[in-house]
């Protein structure tokens, strides 16, 4: 048992050394590095329970570490998405889709609880909270689609302020 126990440690380690390897090679190569993030986590959760708590506790670094890079760039993903259509339906359409993103990058920010590492867990918070920042200023700042703009001027304004009250307030108070 001592001797499984000290495989896990060491085959675990070799993963997450072999991630900060990746991060220092130059150019960085973005699918090997992937790959490695993925790896890292994967050891952690099949060896955890192989592994002493003060192992687990070294170990966990490097899995959280690894699951904040692959979160930033599910959050990469959600700040390319744009809503710039002024046709209702594609709006729509690109709205929900940014929501769809930012809720995908929330969620792997929010797995990097589970590894216990108070330095990771502050800037994936803060991570979340740009977030909904940034998701409130993209509906804010939507074009107005056509079919409103070709109503009378009072009308638009009150459309911008029914976006604001449904839309933003919600994400706003999240952050």
């Amino acid at each position: 048992r001592c001797r499984q126990r000290n495989t896990a440690y060491i085959w675990a380690a070799a993963h997450g050394r072999m991630m900060k390897i990746y991060q220092r090679s130059k150019p960085i190569q973005p699918i090997k590095l992937s790959a490695q993030l993925w790896r890292v986590r994967k050891a952690y959760d099949k060896l955890i329970s192989q592994m002493t708590h003060q192992e687990r506790k070294n170990i966990a670094r490097y899995a959280a570490e690894a699951q904040y890079l692959i979160a930033l760039n599910t959050y990469e993903d959600f700040r390319r998405a744009r809503i710039n259509s002024r046709n209702a339906l594609q709006q729509r359409k690109q709205i929900q889709r940014k929501i769809k993103t930012y809720e995908n990058a929330a969620a792997d920010f929010g797995h990097i609880a589970k590894y216990n590492q108070p330095k990771w867990l502050i800037c994936a918070l803060h991570y979340m909270a740009q977030g909904n920042i940034i998701l409130a200023k993209a509906i804010h700042h939507a074009p107005i689609p056509k079919s409103i703009v070709q109503l009378r001027q009072g009308t638009t304004k009150r459309h911008t302020h029914a976006v604001d009250d449904a839309f933003m307030l919600p994400f706003l108070e999240k952050a």
